[in-house]
């Protein structure tokens, strides 16, 4: 996926906020990577999640991610 962050005239690096998607996301902040890495991974008690651990490998590999558009796996939504 191509970056999204643009530059102002300074040369600063601008970063978008990120937006709620509505009806399904309550809130959006961006974190240290440290803390994601940290969620996602999980704890003794807390299970982490596998698919995004995942993309985090192939991001420590320095590979590309490539965008893919498929139908929505979730009965009864179509996109």
């Amino acid at each position: 996926l191509d970056p999204i962050e643009g530059t102002d005239e300074n040369g600063n690096v601008l970063i978008p906020e990120p937006c709620a998607q509505a009806c399904e996301i309550e809130a959006t902040r961006w974190i240290p990577l440290s803390e994601y890495r940290a969620m996602i991974d999980g704890t003794d008690d807390q299970p982490g999640h596998p698919m995004m651990s995942q993309v985090m490998q192939v991001y420590d590999q320095g590979l590309r991610i490539e965008e893919k558009k498929v139908s929505s796996v979730v009965p009864g939504r179509k996109a």
